[in-house]
């Protein structure tokens, strides 16, 4: 529905379009976001909607689904944007779309769920400098 629009919906027709479909209680509808909103711009993009996806994004499960569909952006459809993915998990981290825990559980392990495993090896590797980062916080934090 999402891609046969001649414009990108706003997040209210989103949502509201979603509830009508009855999907907003199924976690891979965050996946099928992630891979339909953003463009070549995602970086500046992902603070656009926010809002709508802390609205959406009721458990862990959503998280999940959103981070593999933007490794499925990345890894099948914007490979060249694969490097922008520290600057994606920052702007995730700062509008508190993702939780720390679900970005480091995304950085340290590959999956085959939603790519192949070689591609997601390849995007999650680029996710390190954001991962290193997020644990040196987090131990400067501790030795406080």
């Amino acid at each position: 529905w999402i891609v046969a629009q001649e414009e990108l919906p706003t997040d209210v027709e989103l949502y509201k379009k979603a509830a009508e479909l009855d999907i907003l209680q199924e976690p891979k509808i965050a996946a099928v976001l992630a891979q339909t909103l953003f463009d070549e711009d995602i970086v500046d993009e992902i603070g656009d909607h926010s809002a709508f996806f802390n609205k959406i994004f009721i458990s862990s499960e959503y998280e999940k689904n959103f981070l593999g569909g933007i490794e499925r952006f990345l890894g099948l459809q914007h490979k060249d944007l694969i490097s922008s993915l520290p600057k994606i998990l920052v702007q995730l981290y700062n509008h508190d779309i993702i939780s720390e825990e679900e970005i480091m559980r995304f950085g340290t392990k590959s999956s085959k769920k939603f790519v192949p495993r070689d591609i997601s090896k390849k995007v999650r590797r680029a996710a390190k400098p954001f991962i290193t980062w997020l644990e040196n916080a987090e131990s400067e934090d501790e030795e406080e």
